[in-house]
């Protein structure tokens, strides 16, 4: 899942009125769930999207929200949330993209069953900062992917990488979000010897 969950979450908690949980982290046991409840040739991240979902309508989730990708991924939901009630777990399954396919329409009449006073102008303002926070995250991850063998300090670079992300929670703006990224990259790139 990498960080992807703190834009989501940004979104979801300033767009409605529901209460978001934390993903537990991939651990030994949410792959041998993934692993246990699977097809038998199907790749692992399947298994460990199977894994996690299972250890969350364990603490008690009981709506799932999958946002496909470009890959098969996008075709997974269709058959974890027959995995899962076939195992018992009482859920709402929304899928935003099914068979690769979004629909606008779809998707607003989904999200007006997770609150019905769902608000698609908060929506709309909140949705493109937490989409431009990810862009700020893919750049932070890809530079730090590029020179992290080239850190000053061992562990500085994912040390404020993860202030970064802690202070994306509390941006209200694009600007301050902007500000924000640009204060963070800025000290990543001083952490970078020459």
């Amino acid at each position: 899942m990498g960080n992807y969950d703190i834009p989501a979450k940004y979104l979801f908690n300033k767009a409605f009125k529901v209460k978001v949980m934390d993903i537990p982290k991939i651990t030994k046991q949410t792959i041998e769930l993934g692993t246990r409840y699977s097809p038998e040739f199907i790749c692992t991240p399947f298994k460990y999207t199977l894994g996690t979902l299972i250890e969350v309508l364990d603490k008690g989730a009981n709506v799932i929200i999958q946002v496909g990708g470009g890959c098969k991924y996008g075709y997974y939901s269709e058959l974890q949330e027959q995995i899962l009630k076939d195992l018992g777990y009482n859920f709402t399954f929304i899928n935003f993209v099914e068979q690769g396919q979004k629909n606008i329409k779809r998707i607003y009449r989904e999200l007006k069953k997770i609150d019905p006073k769902f608000n698609i102008f908060k929506a709309l303002y909140y949705f493109p900062i937490a989409a431009k926070m990810v862009k700020y995250m893919d750049k932070v991850d890809d530079y730090i992917r590029e020179n992290i063998g080239f850190e000053v300090e061992k562990d500085s670079f994912i040390k404020l990488q993860k202030e970064m992300l802690e202070s994306f929670k509390k941006s209200k703006t694009h600007i301050d979000l902007y500000l924000r990224y640009k204060y963070y990259f800025r000290k990543i790139k001083k952490n970078k010897n020459k």
